[in-house]
């Protein structure tokens, strides 16, 4: 007697990108590109097989203040380089009582938000980018939802690479090391020095 055949939905293989206290979804096929700066201020960059990127500003920021003069400041850079390219530059947003969304088309597009998370004291930019005919609002939908900045001051949460686990409390990066088939972190804080290699 034939048996029937049924195929489950496959869902999308993700990781957990977290640092410094901040966390989010990305596919597998995203890498990270650049990370700088530290704990109070800082940038990160994951970049897809593809064109899309993920991007994380960071800057502390005990009150959240005025979160237009940043974004304009943004914008205007964006526009600057959109001008000497002779493309033309469109931008939008979005003001809410906590956060600004906001979307530009000119060398390439990007959708983003900015707001002031009062848990970790710090401002937060989250944008994805794109070349000009790319979809990102299903990206950001995802970035959005899954990113986080509530960490837990006394299990912080690190994941790079495969390499993923916690810590007691928050501690600083004393090096890092991301080589082909490598992944070493090492932090310290003030009673201890963790030393997680993959």
């Amino acid at each position: 007697m034939p048996t029937a055949k049924t195929s489950l939905p496959q869902s999308r293989a993700i990781e957990v990108f977290a640092w410094q206290g901040f966390s989010f979804e990305h596919p597998v096929d995203f890498a990270p590109l650049a990370i700088t700066g530290t704990r109070r201020e800082g940038y990160t960059r994951l970049a897809s097989a593809g064109k899309l990127n993920f991007q994380i500003r960071w800057k502390q920021a005990k009150k959240p203040g005025d979160l237009m003069p940043p974004l304009k400041e943004y914008l205007a850079k964006l526009q600057r380089d959109a001008k000497k390219a002779k493309i033309q530059f469109r931008s939008e947003f979005d003001k809410t009582d906590d956060a600004i969304t906001y979307r530009y088309t000119g060398v390439g597009q990007g959708r983003g938000k900015i707001f002031h998370n009062e848990a970790c004291s710090r401002v937060f930019f989250i944008e994805v980018v794109g070349a000009r005919k790319d979809a990102l609002l299903p990206a950001f939908r995802e970035l959005s939802a899954t990113f986080s900045s509530e960490g837990d001051l006394k299990n912080e949460r690190w994941s790079i690479f495969g390499l993923s686990f916690c810590v007691p409390g928050q501690m600083s990066i004393e090096k890092k090391t991301f080589q082909a088939g490598r992944t070493e972190l090492i932090l310290r804080g003030k009673h201890a020095r963790i030393v997680a290699t993959r």
